[in-house]
């Protein structure tokens, strides 16, 4: 795990980019490339879990909010 910041911003942003047009599987891509720098990056997470419930892979979307919830259960998004 090389936990560059720069790499994850450039991650999010680009996923904010697909999300904004509405590309959800492009976003996700992006969305899982920012996870892979910071694990535990809850607006990273909710994003991912997001776009993936917008491209109907609901199972992944689950566990990618399951996730959040084990980083911080009473985070009121998750």
């Amino acid at each position: 795990m090389t936990r560059d910041l720069d790499q994850f911003n450039k991650a999010m942003n680009a996923g904010h980019s697909a999300a904004w047009d509405q590309d959800w599987e492009e976003a996700a891509v992006h969305y899982r490339d920012a996870v892979a720098e910071f694990p535990e990056n809850l607006k990273a997470i909710r994003s991912l879990g997001m776009a993936l419930f917008e491209s109907q892979k609901l199972e992944e979307s689950m566990h990618a909010y399951l996730d959040a919830v084990q980083i911080d259960p009473e985070d009121p998004l998750t």
